[in-house]
């Protein structure tokens, strides 16, 4: 007996990270005392991480100093990119005092940062911005420190010294003492951004300069390594069919697949990446990717529960979501599905099904009728088969792939579905 009526699932997972960090670029430590009378360091310092699983190009991007209620914006030029949790440091003036030369910078400028109060905004052009109290819209980042005029939220970062900086926080919990050097937040990174100066920064007796050479400092590892897109199942031919996408991995080695009879489980490991290489991961991969798994251990009529857990390269395992799939008895087994992942960027694939061998067209159109693509145009046993759509070339949008098989001659059966391309 064949089983080919399909139940679509769509579920969301479970995010990498919370509300509170910052999706760019930003400042996350900003010291003025260098050089002064009690100063361990010998030149001020902006330093930036970035909290995002991509690398940011800053070539043309700039840091900008003002005084804390001054509308001279001093302009310091970048170049280069920062890594993924990765920091960048600028090395600002240098005064007759301190014992310490700063980590090899990343760019060298000579703007004086008072070490009590002041502005400092990251710019993504080299324009110099105009106005004592910017608007947001003309930077990426930017803190007010001490007794500032302008500054993001309801006040101000806490006041630095010759002998303290003003550093970003992990997690909206972070203390100055969690944030020092072999603090519980130490090895967390700078992404907290909440949006107000006041309660993202601590004052940070405990000076600590990073640049793009020093280890990167992955987000809190409360969270998952994985960044999730959807998924789906369906029912090829007595098997289930689980596909699912990521939109980003990080340190993730990859995925286990439990099942159960019902939501309740118990749940049973079936299939995993360390001897199914469909489920194994790449290590680190911004721009995502497919994961497919086949469970052929199915009965018709019954009800399957399935566990999605991705595995960390610490042996961390995190459940990233579950997905119900249901298999029916149908004597029909024709069938076209909806493409995956959709919408998409750039990758999709198309599957389908066909209870006898037929000759098989399948073609992709623009919305106004013009085909862009013949992905298949051969004879195709029964079966389940799919087939790669890249959009990589062609522009954001609606696109309509049509399936037309041929079982015998005057006979033949025709699907149209629309996909979305969105870039």
């Amino acid at each position: 007996m064949r089983l080919s009526t399909v139940l679509f699932c769509l579920f969301s997972f479970l995010a990498t990270v919370s509300a509170q960090i910052a999706d760019h670029v930003v400042i996350s430590e900003v010291y003025g005392g260098g050089g002064n009378t009690g100063a361990t360091y010998k030149n001020d310092f902006i330093e930036l991480y970035n909290p995002t699983a991509s690398p940011v190009d800053l070539t043309g991007w700039s840091v900008q100093y003002a005084s804390s209620r001054g509308s001279d914006w001093k302009v310091t030029s970048l170049s280069g990119s920062i890594n993924p949790f990765g920091f960048y440091l600028v090395q600002e003036y240098g005064g007759p005092s301190g014992t310490t030369g700063l980590p090899n910078p990343d760019v060298v400028d000579n703007e004086n940062l008072s070490s009590i109060d002041g502005k400092v905004a990251l710019v993504n052009s080299a324009d110099a911005l105009l106005d004592t109290v910017p608007l947001p819209s003309s930077y990426v980042d930017f803190i007010g420190y001490g007794s500032s005029n302008a500054y993001e939220g309801m006040g101000a970062a806490p006041k630095p010294s010759n002998t303290s900086s003003v550093e970003r926080k992990a997690q909206f919990s972070s203390t100055a003492a969690t944030m020092a050097p072999g603090g519980a937040d130490a090895s967390f990174g700078n992404g907290c951004d909440t949006d107000n100066n006041g309660t993202d920064f601590v004052a940070q007796l405990s000076v600590n300069p990073q640049n793009s050479s020093s280890p990167i400092e992955r987000l809190n590892d409360s969270s998952l390594p994985v960044r999730m897109g959807v998924a789906l199942t369906r029912v090829e031919f007595g098997k289930v069919v689980l596909e699912f996408s990521t939109e980003s991995e990080v340190d993730l080695l990859g995925f286990n697949i439990l099942r159960a009879p019902d939501s309740t489980g118990p749940y049973v490991l079936i299939s995993g990446f360390a001897f199914n290489p469909s489920l194994k991961a790449s290590g680190e991969n911004n721009a995502g990717a497919l994961y497919s798994f086949t469970d052929a251990k199915v009965e018709a009529g019954k009800t399957y529960w399935y566990s999605i857990k991705c595995v960390g390269s610490s042996g961390k395992v995190e459940q990233a979501g579950e997905v119900l799939a249901v298999s029916i008895t149908d004597p029909e087994s024709f069938q076209v599905f909806q493409n995956f992942p959709n919408p998409f960027n750039p990758v999709t694939s198309i599957s389908y099904q066909l209870n006898a061998p037929a000759h098989v067209s399948l073609r992709v159109f623009d919305v106004m009728g013009r085909q862009v693509a013949v992905l298949v145009d051969a004879l195709q046993p029964a079966g389940a088969h799919s087939a790669v759509f890249n959009g990589a070339g062609f522009a954001s949008g609606v696109y309509v792939y049509r399936l037309e098989s041929e079982f015998s001659p005057g006979y033949s059966q025709t699907v149209v579905r629309k996909m979305l391309l969105v870039k």
